[in-house]
């Protein structure tokens, strides 16, 4: 019995980033028309919650479901790209039968990533209480790493969820297992590896902004315009990159592994040739 051929992680990983780096203008029209759309979404909460509740940004929660249909536009737009070889059009809105199936997951992943979040900070804060330096960073640094794990396997288990819906136009949970089956932990590493990118890229950013000095601060404005909405329309645009990275990687991701799934699928489907050897 021949040996089931596995996913290569750092092959998947130079082309998951050859295709975004190649194809990164593609990408760009792909993203900004939803990353605009999203953004006047998020100002209008933003200024309903300050004038409203005194408080500078909605909850994490409401903007994972109410953000979730313009990710999916970028999702799908680029998995058509990469899948199906369909055009991406600068000025088109993504409003299919796909884009609609994929939102409900997008804001699942999103609540499941908040909980999380939440349950590591909630943690960390009860054990901040006490004075072992030893001991808050002992908790910390479990408390990453347990946050890090549970993402991946969320990631693992459910982005092969996009594909389908791209390719098969439904939620196909049969047709996610048996892409994934057999590569569980190849792509669990694949995706420590690419969130470890994102953060550290993040991290990046936010020093050099920070050495920079360009996070926004008042403005005249304010007299018309809310301090909370003007602080979010800069700071979305400030932050352009960062949420571009997050939105155009994961969906380029799915979409190489995706295609690189079912090249193994088809070679192990193949029957085995056999050579012209005499006995």
């Amino acid at each position: 019995m021949s040996k089931r051929a596995r996913i290569k992680v750092w092959k998947t990983t130079g082309a998951i980033f050859g295709e975004f780096f190649g194809h990164l203008g593609r990408w760009l029209a792909a993203a900004w028309l939803p990353f605009l759309l999203g953004t006047i979404v998020y100002i209008a909460l933003a200024q309903f919650y300050w004038r409203n509740l005194q408080i500078e940004s909605p909850p994490r929660w409401l903007l994972s479901i109410v953000l979730a249909p313009f990710t999916a536009m970028i999702f799908v737009r680029i998995l058509k790209s990469i899948q199906l070889h369909v055009s991406v059009g600068f000025r088109a809105i993504e409003l299919s039968r796909q884009m609609w199936l994929a939102t409900p997951v997008i804001a699942v992943i999103s609540l499941l990533f908040w909980g999380v979040d939440s349950l590591r900070g909630r943690i960390f804060e009860h054990q901040a209480t006490t004075t072992d330096f030893v001991n808050i960073i002992l908790v910390a640094a479990a408390g990453w790493s347990a946050s890090w794990t549970l993402k991946a396997i969320i990631i693992v288990v459910s982005h092969g969820f996009f594909a389908i819906i791209v390719e098969r136009n439904r939620i196909d949970v049969g047709g996610v297992f048996n892409l994934v089956r057999g590569h569980f932990w190849p792509l669990f590493a694949l995706a420590l590896l690419l969130g470890a990118i994102f953060v550290g890229f993040s991290d990046l950013y936010y020093r050099l902004v920070q050495f920079l000095e360009l996070m926004p601060q008042g403005s005249a404005l304010a007299p018309i315009l809310s301090e909370a909405t003007i602080f979010s329309f800069l700071s979305s645009l400030l932050w352009f990159p960062v949420h571009f990275l997050e939105d155009v990687l994961p969906a380029v991701s799915i979409g190489v592994v995706y295609l690189a799934l079912r090249q193994l699928q088809s070679a192990q489907e193949q029957p085995p040739r056999r050579g012209n050897s005499s006995d």
